[in-house]
């Protein structure tokens, strides 16, 4: 969704743009830039600033997840410098054999248990005339 809003305001930025750009009225000789053309090019510069520095703070807090889910399964590796090596995207083939689970056996699975005894034993009530 941020980046939507990152492009809107970039939409935004381009139309106070070429509001700027455009030739001026029939009748109208002198083209001046009004206090409300102004005032609508820097919200819009103001508000695609702020949607990129969303967008960037959302990016690095999910990197950071990121990190701290490597760093809790125990499978965060560091380079010589110390930096996080990213394993990259989450995918069945690239995911190292000594740190993937082998999915138990279909007949080492426990069977469910029957039905319990106190429960066979109950009887039906009486009917009511």
């Amino acid at each position: 969704m941020t980046v939507l809003t990152v492009l809107v305001a970039i939409s935004q930025v381009e139309l106070t743009q070429l509001r700027m750009q455009s030739p001026p009225k029939l009748g109208n000789q002198q083209q001046s830039l009004g206090a409300t053309t102004t005032r609508d090019r820097v919200q819009a510069l103001s508000g695609l600033l702020s949607a990129q520095n969303e967008f960037v703070g959302q990016w690095v807090n999910y990197e950071m997840q990121r990190m701290i889910l490597d760093l809790d399964l125990g499978t965060m590796e560091l380079d010589e410098c110390g930096l996080w090596v990213d394993p990259g995207p989450i995918t069945l083939q690239g995911m190292r054999r000594d740190v993937m689970l082998e999915e138990p056996e279909p007949e080492e699975l426990p069977l469910p248990p029957g039905v319990p005894p106190l429960l066979e034993d109950i009887e039906e009530p009486p009917e009511h005339p």
